[in-house]
């Protein structure tokens, strides 16, 4: 019997009494030994059944490799291997039917609340699954997970609308007859795999039952969890087949596949190698402090699945409250503590200058018809945001692998016994992977003037503005309060939720990554101006009134047109600055100087 505690960063002691007891089925010995990892070509080492007998035999032995799932499942929809013998075991499988798992989990299922406590209580922890915990037929309890997905482990609890539950196990590793070493088609097992439990088809990481992941895709948390805490989709899009979780971001480090010869800069799903230099910047590993935003803000208030809001959100939880990032102070506003230079193509950035950013005020005032927004139309063309629609939710993850390596034609000729696989979800994947409907341009450049429609109004005190002051943007921060508009989408269909509410599957690190980018190239106090002027010497005549002109009699002697760009800056080397981080620390306005860095005649 294994009683695990998971934690995918770091193992925790609950409290002295140790782990919830219970009276648990007996394990059964292993009677039976494996065959190797299938795949043609390939293949893998076949195990004796004493190598399961003792934790110090499992090592990474020559041919020992984590398998896709095959012939431990006995629903053909399970199995991806095609493989014509008798359920039974693979090389690699970390349990089998024979082990009993009950593990303990954090109840919530947001793990990142656990990583963030000096002091983790028990009372963070229940059982996987509290109805079952003393089932003498479920033997199997347990979220253990792989980076490549919950398939490579055996008996995920939250499998649902699984077959395999308890009234189904028998005595499955035990074949009376024959050679008891290995399962080969010619010796088919006696009774049936089993022992996994069935979980609810809801059970999954978001409140809602539109998104239903793969069974091999599924997240890392106790069945209900996702249901009854996350109520705002605030979890993360692993890196490509990943599964979605509780995740903290991560840095866009590229790959180049050397080995593999790929030409494209991000890894496969077979491996990945050394980022390389030439291809991704500091820039681009970090554009800026949004990568912050899917920290938990919850911590200290106990709330699950809550995190810092880098983005719009007008939903509202089933009480009518809103996101605790909308309020006053905004969540967004954090990220104005942090800076980051412009350093493409060229370091332009100075200390205390905004050199190089574009100022979101893009009207100018008191000269409202002015409208110089061609800088914001440049940085916003550079975008193209992905929004994964709940549809996709059960198939974005999957790579071929997961179809059997089989188009539909390959699929058809094969024979009864080896088509192990759904033929739903190869077809739908198949249109996913070439990007036909419903499942085509989930990426979109970004309507800039649907977009800018917003800054307009709140320019104006228009549109939802209405009955608000005309108003500026008072931090760069506050591009996150836009709703970034897509081509061939509606503005109404963003601020009324909708939009989100068809793409739940959407992460929150996903949503929020445009607005991260956009952050780093934007300002609303400029350093650098343009001051155009026109300059007159006048005479006036001694016949006209000196208190007036008279453009019939004085005369315009001399006249000078021209621009000139002026620099507001604060010298970083003036021995005088005062420590701005002390207390009561002058404000750094009064330290701005002025010089002009060009002139230019007309």
């Amino acid at each position: 019997m294994l009683l695990g505690l998971y934690n995918p960063i770091f193992r925790v002691h609950i409290n002295e009494a140790g782990p919830p007891a219970g009276k648990f089925p007996v394990p059964k010995l292993v009677r039976t030994g494996t065959l190797g990892y299938y795949r043609p070509g390939v293949g893998g080492q076949t195990f004796q059944p004493s190598f399961f007998w003792t934790f110090s035999r499992y090592n990474n032995s020559a041919g020992y490799q984590a398998h896709v799932p095959g012939p431990e499942y006995i629903d053909a929809t399970r199995q991806w291997v095609a493989h014509g013998g008798a359920p039974g075991f693979k090389s690699g499988g970390v349990f089998r039917d024979e082990d009993v798992v009950r593990t303990v989990v954090p109840s919530h299922g947001d793990i990142r609340l656990i990583a963030a406590k000096k002091v983790v209580p028990d009372s963070d922890f229940a059982k996987v699954s509290e109805g079952l915990w003393e089932s003498t037929s479920d033997r199997i309890l347990h979220i253990f997970d792989n980076p490549q997905g919950s398939h490579r482990t055996y008996g995920h609890c939250n499998e649902p609308n699984h077959t395999l539950s308890g009234t189904n196990v028998s005595s499955p590793s035990h074949r009376p007859g024959g050679d008891d070493r290995f399962i080969t088609a010619g010796n088919p097992k006696s009774g049936t795999l089993g022992g996994i439990p069935m979980a609810n088809p809801d059970d999954q990481l978001t409140a809602s039952p539109l998104v239903k992941y793969h069974w091999s895709r599924l997240t890392e948390i106790r069945p209900g969890a996702g249901r009854q805490y996350n109520l705002w989709n605030d979890y993360d899009n692993g890196i490509s087949i990943w599964p979605d979780g509780a995740y903290i971001n991560k840095p866009d480090e590229g790959n180049y596949n050397s080995s593999s010869g790929s030409p494209f800069t991000y890894f496969s799903y077979t491996s990945a190698d050394d980022t390389s230099g030439n291809h991704f910047s500091p820039n681009r590993l970090v554009p800026s402090a949004g990568m912050l935003g899917s920290l938990p803000s919850g911590v200290a208030r106990g709330r699950a699945w809550e995190t810092l809001l880098f983005r719009p959100e007008v939903r509202k939880d089933s009480s009518n409250k809103p996101h605790p990032g909308t309020t006053i102070p905004k969540d967004h506003l954090i990220m104005d503590l942090f800076w980051m230079p412009v350093a493409e193509p060229y370091a332009i950035s100075e200390p205390f200058s905004t050199a190089g950013k574009i100022n979101l005020n893009y009207q100018i005032a008191p000269f409202t018809y002015i409208r110089r927004a061609t800088a914001l139309h440049g940085a916003l063309k550079g975008e193209e945001p992905l929004i994964i629609p709940n549809a996709a939710a059960t198939y974005a993850k999957l790579w071929d692998g997961c179809v059997n390596d089989n188009n539909e034609a390959a699929f058809n000729s094969l024979p009864n016994d080896a088509k192990t696989i759904d033929k739903n979800v190869m077809t739908q994947w198949g249109k996913l992977y070439t990007g036909q409907a419903p499942y085509d341009q989930m990426r979109r450049s970004i309507d800039v003037d649907k977009t800018l429609s917003q800054a307009d109004d709140r320019f104006a005190g228009a549109g939802i503005y209405i009955g608000q002051n005309p108003d500026i943007f008072h931090s760069a921060t506050e591009i996150c309060e836009l709703h970034l508009v897509r081509k061939g989408e509606s503005l109404s269909d963003y601020q009324s939720g909708k939009i989100w509410r068809d793409a739940l599957a959407t992460g929150d690190n996903t949503r929020e990554r445009t607005y991260t980018n956009l952050y780093a190239k934007l300002t609303t106090r400029s350093n650098v101006y343009t001051v155009h002027f026109r300059v007159q010497v006048l005479k006036k005549s001694r016949s006209s009134d000196a208190t007036k002109w008279d453009e019939t009699k004085d005369l315009i002697q001399s006249e000078h047109r021209g621009s000139s760009i002026i620099e507001r800056y604060v010298d970083a080397a003036d021995t005088t600055l005062p420590d701005f981080s002390a207390a009561n620390a002058p404000s750094l306005d009064n330290y701005y100087k002025f010089r002009v860095l060009s002139t230019k005649k007309f």
